[in-house]
């Protein structure tokens, strides 16, 4: 049986500007969702897509370990954790 392991899934506000993204952090209000969950790694970061899925505007999604003391699991560290989406309402175009 595979370990489970504490995960927290953190959707927040991202703006994006000539190809670079901006995070804000320290404010509720820019936090769209958070979850804990308990779940082996595989189970844990296909939730971080559905998540990042139903968020319709632009964000970044985010997988970290609930405690930071907790042992990582393997292949956490090379794992795909953070999803960036940027909302078609808030593209922007170049015409150069």
């Amino acid at each position: 049986m595979t370990k489970l392991h504490d995960f927290r899934i953190m959707v927040r506000k991202a703006e994006f500007a000539d190809k670079m993204v901006s995070v804000p952090y320290g404010c509720t209000e820019d936090v769209f969702l958070e979850q804990s969950i308990e779940a082996t790694l595989p189970d844990a970061i296909a939730q971080l897509a559905r998540l990042s899925g139903l968020e319709p505007r632009s964000h970044a999604a985010s997988l970290s370990l609930k405690y930071r003391d907790d042992p990582k699991p393997r292949g956490f560290d090379k794992a795909a954790r953070v999803i960036y989406f940027e909302s078609a309402e808030t593209l922007t175009y170049s015409t150069t």
